[in-house]
C-alpha cells in the first residue's frame, strides 16, 4: 500500500523518514527547478518484464524505491549517525542516495508542467534516451551538492570521498557528450556552458528537452537573420529532427559490455550533433541559393541529411574524419550488427536493459564494471 508523506520546510534529516520528506526540497534547491512533481507517494519497487528496477518515478508522480538497494542501506546509515565506515559501506550508502536523487530529478519541472504529461513522449526512443541519460548524468555529477544540502556528511563521514561511476551505460555518456558539444558550438552565446546546459535539461519536462537542445543549436547557427521570418520555425524544426533522428540510435544491448555501450553512446551523440550541423549547412545553402527553404520533397543542397555522408562517387569519410573516436565507431558497428557478447571475452558484466514500453522513468538493476 502506498505511503504518503506531507511536505515540510527544509531541515537536516535525522532519520530515513525525515530524509524521504526532505529529499524533494533538496533536489529543487540544488537544481534551481521551479518545482518538484512528487506527490508524496512512496511505494516498493517492482519488476518490469522480469527486470528488477531499483528506482522509479511513476506517471502518478510518486516514487518506487527498492528496499534492499535503497531503503535498507539508508535506514542503516541513520541507525549509526556519525559512525566511521569502510569504503564499501559508504559506497552502498552513496549509491542508495544517488538512486533517490535520480528519481527526484525525473520529477523536477519548469513552471506550468508536470511529469505525467511526458508519458506519451517517452515512447519515442530519442526522448527516453535523452531523459534517462541527462537525469543520470545530472544526478551523478551533482550528488555531492545533494549530500551537502541534506547534511549527510554528518551522518556518514567520508561519503563524499567515495568514488563511483554512473549507470545507464547506453544513455549517460551520450547525454554528457551532447552537452559538451552544445557547449562547444554555443561559445558565443552568453551564459551557456556544458554544466549549465545539463542543468537546464535536467529540470525540463522530458517532452521539452529536445526542443531546448535544438534552440541552443539554432541560436548558435547564425541562421536567425538569414532565414526569412516566416520560415524560421520550420528551419529550426529541421535541425531538431536531424539531431533526434540520429540520437534515436541510442539503445541498450544486453549482449555488449558496459564499456562498449558507453563508447557507442558517445558515438551516437557525436553523430546527432553532426547531423544538426549538416542540416544547418544545408539550410544555409538553400537560402543563399534561392532565398527560401527547399520544398519538403525537393532534394536540398549539396549536403546529405546524414551527417558526414559522402557525395556520389566519393568514398565515405572515415569515423575519424567525422570526429568520432575509433573506439566509439567500433562500438557503434557492434551494436548495429548485434555482435556476440563482449562480456564473454572481457569478463565485464553487462547492464540490463531499460524497459521501452513507455513505462515510468525508471532505473534498472545496477551493475558496474
Amino acid at each position: 500500500m502506498a505511503r504518503t508523506y506531507p511536505s515540510h520546510p527544509r531541515r537536516i534529516p535525522r532519520s530515513l523518514e525525515e530524509l524521504i520528506e526532505a529529499a524533494r526540497d533538496a533536489a529543487v534547491k540544488v537544481s534551481g527547478a521551479d518545482h518538484s512533481n512528487w506527490s508524496g507517494q512512496l511505494q516498493n519497487a517492482r519488476h518490469i518484464r522480469g527486470l528488477r528496477v531499483v528506482g522509479e518515478a511513476t506517471w502518478g508522480q510518486g516514487l518506487r524505491l527498492d528496499y534492499a538497494y535503497v531503503m535498507a542501506p539508508l535506514r542503516q546509515m541513520y541507525a549509526e549517525p556519525g559512525a566511521q565506515h569502510d569504503a564499501q559501506t559508504l559506497l552502498k550508502y552513496r549509491r542508495a542516495l544517488e538512486t533517490l536523487f535520480h528519481e527526484h530529478v525525473h520529477l523536477l519541472s519548469s513552471h506550468g508542467t508536470n511529469h505525467t504529461e511526458a508519458e506519451p513522449y517517452m515512447r519515442q526512443p530519442f526522448v527516453q534516451a535523452l531523459e534517462e541519460g541527462v537525469t543520470e548524468a545530472y544526478a551523478f555529477t551533482k550528488l555531492d551538492d545533494f549530500i551537502d544540502e541534506l547534511g549527510i556528511e554528518r551522518i556518514a563521514p567520508g561519503i563524499k570521498g567515495v568514488e563511483d561511476t554512473p549507470t545507464y551505460d547506453a544513455f549517460t555518456p551520450g547525454a554528457m557528450e551532447l552537452t559538451k558539444l552544445a557547449d562547444r558550438v554555443s561559445e558565443a552565446v552568453p551564459g551557456v556552458d556544458g554544466a549549465e546546459v545539463l542543468r537546464q535539461l535536467a529540470i525540463l519536462n522530458p517532452r521539452d528537452k529536445w526542443g531546448h537542445v535544438t534552440r541552443i543549436t539554432w541560436d548558435a547557427s547564425g541562421l536567425t537573420d538569414l532565414v526569412p521570418p516566416d520560415q524560421r520555425s520550420e528551419a529550426e524544426r529541421r535541425v531538431g529532427r536531424a539531431m533526434w533522428n540520429a540520437y534515436a540510435e541510442q539503445t541498450t544491448h544486453d549482449s555488449l559490455s558496459p564499456s562498449t555501450q558507453r563508447a557507442a553512446s558517445r558515438g551516437v551523440a557525436t553523430l546527432a550533433f553532426l547531423a544538426g550541423q549538416t542540416e544547418i549547412r544545408t539550410i544555409r545553402h538553400e537560402i543563399e541559393t534561392t532565398g527560401r527553404l527547399a520544398a519538403p520533397d525537393t532534394p536540398a543542397g549539396p549536403a546529405s541529411a546524414q551527417a558526414g555522408a559522402a557525395p556520389a562517387g566519393q568514398a565515405a569519410p572515415s569515423a575519424e574524419a567525422k570526429g568520432i573516436p575509433a573506439d566509439a565507431a567500433k562500438a557503434m558497428e557492434l551494436t548495429q550488427a548485434g555482435a556476440a557478447p563482449a562480456s564473454a571475452v572481457t569478463g565485464e558484466s553487462a547492464v540490463q536493459g531499460v524497459p521501452r514500453s513507455g513505462a515510468a522513468t525508471s532505473k534498472p538493476t545496477l551493475e558496474r564494471d
